[in-house]
């Protein structure tokens, strides 16, 4: 079949199967917003290699395991806001296409650090993080943003500002935390 988008946003789905997207390698945009997920199986997306466009706002997820991306090298999209992450695994988008313009949207959920989503040796060039709305630690944590990404513009809007162990600095003085200034 020569699906290019499959749109499923809002259908009350509360659990995906192990490969239900078998078949559909021509995929480029699946929408799954707004409905009940609670968790993603491992590899779930591994036949979806030409995926571009992934929508999960607005479910219920709270965990993701690492392998969700393994295959998905052309995946440049991702839309996982207001859902109910308190974490993302490290390296989660390791395998994303290095010449790719990623977008990745993690805002409204209750994340207290930015995760390292991408492999040092393969990170791509130009890359868009939401982090809005969520209980974000400011420290060196981030310290991987001056490190492996090259960030022209990060905004952390709506973050409180809390206290953690770490030196507590603002968006403005990472740069200096990170570089041992």
């Amino acid at each position: 079949m020569h699906l290019i988008q499959l749109h499923l946003h809002g259908n009350q789905i509360s659990e995906i199967s192990a490969d239900p997207f078998e078949g559909l390698a021509n995929l480029k945009l699946l929408d799954l917003s707004h409905n009940q997920i609670i968790q993603m199986p491992a590899g779930v997306f591994r036949n979806l290699t030409n995926l571009e466009n992934l929508d999960l706002l607005e479910n219920q997820l709270v965990t993701l395991p690492a392998e969700l991306f393994v295959e998905t090298h052309n995946l440049s999209r991702i839309h996982l806001y207001g859902n109910q992450l308190h974490s993302v695994p490290a390296g989660l988008l390791a395998k994303i296409n290095p010449d790719a313009n990623v977008m990745i949207k993690l805002s409204e959920n209750q994340l207290v650090t930015i995760p390292d989503l991408f492999s040092p040796d393969n990170a791509p060039a130009n890359v868009d993080m939401y982090f809005g709305s969520n209980p974000i630690h400011i420290d060196r944590r981030l310290c991987w943003m001056w490190e492996g990404v090259q960030q022209d513009w990060l905004t952390l809007s709506e973050v409180p500002v809390s206290e953690s162990e770490d030196d507590l600095v603002w968006v403005s003085e990472l740069g200096a935390l990170c570089s041992g200034e």
